[in-house]
């Protein structure tokens, strides 16, 4: 566990990063930001919605279009200035893996059956046939649902498995679809975890196994897959916690090293724990990762 001398330096230095961190200014108000086109804001604002950062909580919430007379009422974009000009200049609307910060956001307790229920309603209207029945009959023998309007957005039976875990614990009815791929998320998880490339999707496995853990779900799949993660990539300090299951000193002491590599002036574009190369790429550091890290081990010490 983290001494309290050592929680008294997070302290510290988490508010010396957050004196210098992006923020967004948009019609739904200010949230956390970073340079770039905001195409990844819903994911890791979902991830520190998960360590109770509140100006996250707003960010994930204000990315759905929540008033009816939106014209994709119910449908999340990746972040509320996307909202706010219905993705004007962006080919792509949306993604599983924007999904999984709106999955990390609701398992973490936040959001309401209105904003759930809006979602499954817009993506139920998205539904599209994967397979024809044969003639002489008519109609679709099986159909496909996407999260919003682009190709990147089609929600594979494991996230429908995800989604359900998530209804399931929050007390919401689940879909037809949900209790069909029930469990589909467990091996499948687990081998794709083993062959993945070691950067972006490792870490979307992991963001994975820690809603699990959020839930207190699926206990011995998430710990295989926390675990897998942290073999394969044994310097980055988020699957070493997840894996350990809490945070210590140690973890602490790699912390304050990584954030003294960082910019000390202006903070970059990456979230280092997705990258395969945390030493490589902290120079780039967008300032939020480091911050959730400090939220992480306040957490889990």
């Amino acid at each position: 566990m983290i001494t309290n001398a050592n929680t008294s330096e997070i302290l510290r230095v988490s508010g010396e990063i957050l004196q210098r961190l992006r923020w967004l200014d948009t019609p739904y108000g200010r949230f956390p930001s970073k340079p770039g086109d905001g195409g990844d804001d819903c994911l890791w604002n979902g991830l520190l919605s998960s360590v109770e950062w509140i100006p996250s909580v707003h960010a994930v919430g204000a990315s759905q279009a929540r008033m009816p007379s939106e014209a994709r009422f119910g449908m999340f974009y990746r972040n509320p200035l996307r909202r706010s000009n219905d993705n004007v200049g962006h080919p792509a609307f949306f993604s599983r893996d924007m999904a999984t910060g709106v999955l990390a956001w609701l398992a973490s307790g936040f959001g309401d059956y209105f904003a759930a229920h809006s979602w499954q309603k817009y993506w139920e209207s998205q539904a599209f046939c994967i397979i024809k029945k044969p003639w002489p009959f008519k109609g679709c023998l099986v159909s496909g649902y996407r999260f919003a309007p682009d190709d990147r957005s089609v929600i594979t039976p494991k996230m429908f498995a995800l989604l359900g875990r998530v209804w399931k614990q929050r007390g919401w009815p689940t879909t037809a679809q949900m209790d069909r791929f029930k469990g589909s998320d467990n091996d499948y998880d687990v081998i794709e975890t083993r062959v993945c490339d070691i950067g972006y999707q490792l870490h979307l496995h992991a963001c994975d196994a820690w809603i699990k853990r959020i839930m207190g779900q699926s206990h011995e799949y998430s710990d295989k897959v926390a675990n897998i993660c942290f073999d394969r990539s044994p310097t980055n300090l988020f699957y070493k916690i997840l894996a350990n299951g809490e945070a210590y000193d140690r973890d602490v002491d790699a912390w304050l090293e990584l954030c003294s590599m960082a910019p000390q002036g202006e903070f970059g574009k990456s979230w280092i724990w997705e990258k395969e190369d945390r030493i490589e790429s902290i120079p780039d550091a967008c300032g939020w990762d480091l911050f959730f890290m400090a939220k992480l081990l306040m957490k889990l010490g």
